[in-house]
């Protein structure tokens, strides 16, 4: 993946450090998505629980294979795994200067604030 984080072999939780950035690792989960043809995940989503959601702090898919429903299944996904964790909203946030991911959660059911 282009967005994947590209370093020597690290520690599960030296990776989770390094893709929370700013979040606490200790709340936050990565689902991945794999294609059976692949050795290497092909999309995650990086989530991270919040008081009262689950916050999709980043969502990515490999270039090659967008425009397929990887995002939309990881988005699923994630709003399934939410519920399961008795909440009941996934946040997150997208730069009003990228149009086309405004589309994309819009279509998946998002609403602006």
């Amino acid at each position: 993946l282009p967005c994947r984080w590209d370093g020597e072999e690290e520690e599960e939780e030296d990776l989770l450090e390094t893709l929370c950035g700013v979040h606490d690792p200790e709340r936050c989960l990565v689902l991945l998505c794999w294609l059976p043809s692949r050795r290497e995940p092909v999309g995650f989503a990086l989530l991270c629980r919040l008081t009262a959601s689950l916050h999709v702090a980043n969502l990515c898919v490999d270039a090659a294979l967008r425009r397929r429903g990887l995002g939309a299944l990881l988005l699923r996904s994630s709003s399934a795994l939410a519920a399961s964790m008795g909440l009941h909203k996934l946040t997150g946030s997208v730069a009003a200067s990228s149009p086309h991911l405004l589309d994309f959660y819009a279509r998946l059911g998002a609403a602006a604030p």
